[in-house]
């Protein structure tokens, strides 16, 4: 064990003097972290691991490590609050960030994570909700309890009730054994209901009596079974919208939002680009058996210049193709393949803009003609069209968006 850490300023001088010393070890949070219990260690490196902790959150920038599963969504390890190895203090997935918008959104994260409370993230694709849910479960008294994702969007609407609740044996045709569901699953822990609002409007209200009662009933089963579980809700739509389009209950909004949270976008947070880029590329570079790979001046201003529509996951996946291309220790700017702002796309895109609206105009004046020739019926609709009667509602909502009046037509 270290007993005493001698700082010898003899023979030293201007910023190098044993005062100064002191000074630099205690401006460095890994080693305040590592000495600051030590016996002997002066007093003063206690405070001064305090102060660092709390002015990490907003002010320095960290190293990003992806949480497993997560397919781009950042997540990272950190030197704050809980970071010093204190066993009353968990070990939480660190999400690190520079900006401002980032700053708030975990800081509320961290707060609401103390409670019970069902929360509702929502955010463009791609932004990072999952990582905010996994972070709240961490730093919740429940991190020792499963946690578990459901994404409602990717499962079909026959399979995600006995996903959900479980079933008996017998209970449906191929229904060999009984088997618990993810309330059962994640009972003290956390679910997670990815895209909830994707959610069939048939399986609301029964998702809404589970947590309304606390107890959930197998499919076939002959009573309920209480479960104890904190359920967090992720979105990428606007659910007041949803709401209002009656594609979601609004009892069952009001269940599980009691705490919003919303994860910005990338374009709203681009302090955030160059050192999540950076931290991707030394992870795939090390993935891929590459030596340290860096980025060109050109590259970076690229990267920023760029609007991110697919938010982090995009910026994950053009960093991999970015490794794959270069042949060189530095990244350049064509190696990202991204294209950027100039006088010829804005013409490109312009012209791009007149062939989506036709596009649209098009399947507007399908929809429309089909739906009337089957008297109004959203399911033969879908049929004839070869959709879903999920997806059709979907463009339907969106005409109506634009201005079309359905009702007036008799749809």
């Amino acid at each position: 064990m270290l007993k005493g850490l001698l700082l010898d300023g003899r023979g030293l001088s201007g910023r190098h003097r044993a005062a100064d010393c002191f000074t630099e070890l205690a401006d460095d949070p890994n080693l305040v972290a590592v000495f600051h219990d030590q016996p002997g260690m002066h007093t003063d490196l206690r405070a001064r691991l305090a102060e660092l902790e709390d002015a990490s959150i907003s002010k320095r920038c960290m190293v990003l490590t992806p949480l497993d599963g997560l397919g781009g969504e950042i997540g990272s390890q950190s030197v704050e609050a809980g970071a010093s190895g204190s066993s009353d203090q968990p070990m939480l997935p660190r999400v690190i960030f520079k900006s401002d918008a980032s700053r708030k959104v975990f800081e509320l994260a961290d707060r609401v994570a103390q409670t019970d409370v069902s929360v509702m993230i929502t955010g463009e694709s791609g932004t990072g909700k999952e990582v905010v849910a996994r972070r709240i479960h961490s730093a919740s008294m429940r991190r020792d309890r499963p946690f578990l994702a459901v994404n409602c969007a990717a499962i079909p609407e026959n399979m995600l009730e006995a996903m959900l609740f479980g079933h008996e044996k017998g209970a449906y045709t191929g229904a060999q054994t009984s088997r618990a569901g993810k309330f059962e699953l994640a009972d003290g822990g956390t679910l997670l209901l990815d895209e909830i609002t994707e959610m069939p409007l048939s399986l609301q209200a029964k998702l809404l009596r589970v947590l309304q009662e606390k107890e959930v009933e197998r499919l076939g089963a002959d009573a309920p079974k209480p479960v104890d579980v904190r359920v967090l809700a992720t979105s990428n739509r606007d659910i007041s919208s949803v709401v209002a389009d009656g594609l979601m209950r609004e009892d069952l909004y009001f269940r599980l939002c009691v705490f919003p949270l919303k994860m910005p976008a990338l374009r709203e947070r681009t302090e955030d680009i160059l050192p999540l880029a950076d931290h991707f590329l030394a992870t795939y570079a090390q993935r891929f058996g590459r030596s340290a790979t860096t980025l060109s001046e050109g590259a970076r201003r690229c990267l920023l210049s760029y609007q991110w529509p697919g938010n982090v996951r995009e910026l994950e996946n053009v960093m991999q193709r970015a490794l794959v291309l270069t042949a060189d220790d530095a990244v350049a700017e064509n190696d990202l393949l991204l294209k950027t702002p100039s006088a010829t796309q804005d013409r490109e895109s312009d012209e791009g803009v007149d062939l989506a609206q036709s596009r649209q105009a098009a399947e507007a004046s399908l929809i429309r003609s089909t739906l009337r020739d089957c008297g109004g019926q959203r399911r033969e609709t879908a049929r004839r069209l070869g959709i879903s009667e999920r997806t059709l509602r979907y463009k339907l909502r969106a005409l109506k968006d634009s201005g079309v009046d359905l009702a007036r037509e008799g749809l």
